[in-house]
């Protein structure tokens, strides 16, 4: 995955739904189960062009099912609906529970009850289906087998990061992970995922292995689904930052980028740029791994601006003693795109800004709210990390963050 990033380089899963096998869990309370209906799965396969899907969720402090039952294509008119059981896929059980006991036989089905122990037993087993029933197939002409998950009930998934195995914990519902990867020098995590229905993942990171921080404040991460942004819920944990991140149905992918600047880089070289305020000449200090060109202040505008020039997809930085010509709050500009994410240090006694971005880019401009009118004759010395403005452009456009 290519991902380019202007003004910031991006520092640097997801799971999925499985089917309980075994006895219910005690810790777990809720669940979310699902079933696609056809005529293959009615023992014997029914010849039908009758489909349907059904989502489910049960609560087992109550032992309380709810269910929305979806349909169409059938012979004729749903006669009969049931949840069976105990059977696995390719037998047949007894009526457990009478749908349409419960609720209209007609698309969409929707309705509740309070089932037994063994019932309970049966569901979270994977041992549970649903039949819908037909004049033409009076034993049944579609048929489900439902599967369950555990809300909130945590797995572990390998994750190759870097040149290291990991494993990270995550919970989701309403889909299953079908490739999970890491890109550690984007710092990044991107999950492929099958969604059946709208649904959440729930994924922790360990701060170690991909945090999102600028020194000690936490920023959000960057999260896509299927290349749009979306908010994803930060507990922001001491050692582990658990995100919760919405999906819809049919998404596909997800991505997770750290928004943490890159360390600082002591050797850049250093150049000088002279301006003229009021008629005085006043130098700059400047430090870049670029070439800096087209350095130049406008007063009246109370605007810095030059050019960055290196080798096509490489990684840039820039620090700028801006305070010695303007003062804050200070707007930042890459190429005309105005972005107010960033951070000024001023531990030096003048501000410093720090960006980073991969060469590619043109013009950078930096106005403040008023231009200084004296300056120190002594020099000073630049930060070592600072936060700088950060503009992301990958293969879903740009996007930024705020600093939480």
């Amino acid at each position: 995955m290519e991902v380019k990033v202007l003004a910031m380089l991006l520092g640097s899963v997801l799971l999925a739904g499985v089917v309980l096998t075994g006895a219910r869990p005690a810790y777990a309370e809720n669940y979310t189960c699902a079933a696609t209906l056809d005529g293959s799965q009615e023992v014997p396969p029914v010849e039908t062009d009758g489909a349907g899907t059904a989502s489910l969720t049960f609560d087992s402090a109550t032992n309380t099912l709810a269910w929305e039952i979806e349909f169409s294509g059938l012979s004729g008119p749903a006669t009969a609906a049931h949840f069976h059981g105990p059977a696995v896929n390719g037998t047949n059980a007894g009526i457990l529970v009478d749908i349409g006991g419960a609720s209209d036989v007609s698309s969409p089905m929707t309705g509740s009850i309070v089932v037994g122990s063994n019932s309970a037993t049966y569901l979270l087993a994977g041992q549970m289906y649903i039949n819908i029933h037909t004049s033409a197939n009076p034993s049944g002409e579609i048929r489900g087998q439902i599967a369950c998950e555990a809300v909130g009930e945590m797995k572990t998934a390998a994750l190759t990061y870097g040149e290291e195995e990991h494993e990270i914990q995550y919970s989701i519902t309403n889909g299953t992970l079908t490739e999970l990867t890491g890109d550690a020098d984007n710092k990044m995590i991107t999950a492929q995922i099958s969604a059946a229905h709208d649904g959440e993942l729930k994924i922790q990171l360990p701060r170690e292995l991909i945090d999102s921080a600028a020194g000690e404040q936490d920023l959000d991460y960057i999260v896509f689904v299927d290349e749009m942004e979306v908010y994803a819920e930060d507990d922001f944990g001491a050692d582990v930052r658990t995100l919760t991140i919405p999906f819809t149905e049919g998404s596909a992918l997800v991505d997770i980028v750290s928004a943490s600047p890159p360390a600082a880089e002591p050797g850049l070289p250093a150049t000088t740029h002279t301006v003229s305020v009021a008629g005085a000449n006043i130098d700059i200090a400047v430090r870049s791994s670029s070439t800096i060109t087209a350095f130049s202040l406008d007063e009246g505008s109370k605007t810095v601006s030059f050019a960055v020039a290196g080798e096509e997809g490489t990684p840039g930085v820039t620090e700028i003693t801006i305070g010695r010509v303007l003062e804050g709050p200070y707007t930042v500009m890459v190429d005309g795109d105005v972005t107010t994410d960033f951070e000024v240090d001023e531990s030096s006694g003048e501000s410093v800004i720090r960006l980073t971005y991969v060469h590619g880019i043109g013009e950078v401009t930096i106005t403040g709210a008023n231009v200084v009118p004296e300056f120190p004759l002594a020099a000073v010395a630049l930060a070592a990390a600072i936060v700088g403005v950060v503009a992301v452009t990958a293969r879903y456009g740009k996007f930024s963050f705020l600093p939480k």
